[in-house]
């Protein structure tokens, strides 16, 4: 299922898994959004009503040239995406473990004085899109009259994130950051390899196709990653890409055992039935070692052909000026009768 607008950024969940599986597994919160909405809306039909909004806001946003105004307008749009998403708006300044302080849109799930999810908002002085994690906190964006820590002003999102928020004794697990253009999606355990979902409001917002805002709808709503109780949606949706996962790699791993008994069993057939070779007189290991090299490099080229076949409609103009390359690439491809014949050799 294309999700056009959400870009799964090192593999936060398998690409695979998303492309197949994930649309059966968000069924069941949406069907329950749809028996309980009644007579409002559920919450994918909010973001779709919030599009005449955005695009609002972003043209009054790029006309805008002053930084206080660019965030107020900013918060303003915040304050009417969040409900959509079962978020209450509660702009305040948290203070963290270090003793410095970061401006924060809401704090869900505390338990013991500590959220488990923290939304934030990014300032792009620019207005082009800028990554929202490139981006340092302004100073408007903090609240009250105490000015905030200078250090912070000087330091990126992301080295807020990984130093002060994530490093805490008691971090929260998610984060939530959103920006003029979009919101990324972070988690405690897969932010150690950079993993996170990124949504680009420009994009979904503007083709309002409706399995995105679907998909866009269950990845980012209080429900889905603070449930009253039980499992959150994403931890079983993390669950189940992992089980897929192996369960690829289990059928991979047997189907290519089989493709390179098959290719050995030809070659062998070769050294019998044309070469002549009393093949099952040698009992030598080297013999057994040299096919299943033979074999399993023959297999890595046709995996190379089939992908570049598979992607030839995107590398069609790069192939064609190969002069040839690929054609000879095929050419050189040894079957498995140039695999018999390198055991005779």
């Amino acid at each position: 299922m294309p999700l056009t607008g959400i870009h799964n950024e090192n593999e936060f969940y398998s690409h695979h898994y998303l492309a197949e599986i994930f649309a059966s597994d968000i069924q069941a919160p949406i069907e329950r959004w749809r028996r309980e909405a009644a007579s409002a809306r559920t919450p994918h039909a909010e973001l779709r009503a919030l599009a005449p909004e955005y695009h609002r806001f972003r043209g009054e946003f790029e006309r805008e040239r002053r930084a206080g105004q660019r965030i107020l307008k900013q918060r303003e749009w915040f304050r009417r995406l969040l409900p959509a998403l079962g978020y209450t708006p509660q702009p305040a300044n948290l203070a963290l473990e270090d003793g410095s302080e970061i401006p924060i849109l809401c704090a869900e799930g505390a338990t013991g004085g500590s959220p488990r999810l923290l939304v934030l908002g990014a300032y792009d002085p620019t207005g082009e899109g800028e990554d929202a994690l490139t981006l340092k906190p302004h100073a408007m964006q903090f609240h009250g009259e105490a000015p905030p820590t200078e250090a912070v002003l000087t330091e990126t999102w992301n080295a807020i994130v990984t130093r002060r928020i994530f490093a805490q004794a008691r971090p929260p697990r998610w984060l939530l950051i959103l920006s003029c253009n979009g919101a990324l999606l972070l988690e405690r355990g897969k932010w150690t390899h950079n993993r996170a979902l990124r949504f680009d409001f420009n994009e979904i917002l503007s083709r309002r196709e409706e399995p995105t805002l679907k998909a866009t709808a269950a990845l980012l709503h209080r429900e889905s990653l603070l449930p009253a109780s039980g499992q959150s949606l994403l931890d079983g949706l993390d669950e189940n890409s992992h089980k897929h996962a192996f369960g690829v790699s289990e059928d991979l791993k047997h189907a290519l055992r089989e493709c390179i008994e098959l290719i050995g069993n030809e070659a062998i057939r070769h050294l019998r039935e044309v070469a002549k070779e009393r093949i099952y007189e040698r009992t030598d290991a080297a013999l057994a070692h040299k096919l299943g090299l033979e074999a399993l490099r023959y297999l890595y080229r046709l995996l190379f052909l089939f992908y570049i076949e598979k992607s030839n409609a995107v590398m069609s103009n790069e192939i064609m000026s190969m002069n040839g390359g690929l054609r000879r690439c095929c050419r050189s491809a040894p079957g498995p009768r140039s695999i018999a014949g390198s055991m005779t050799g």
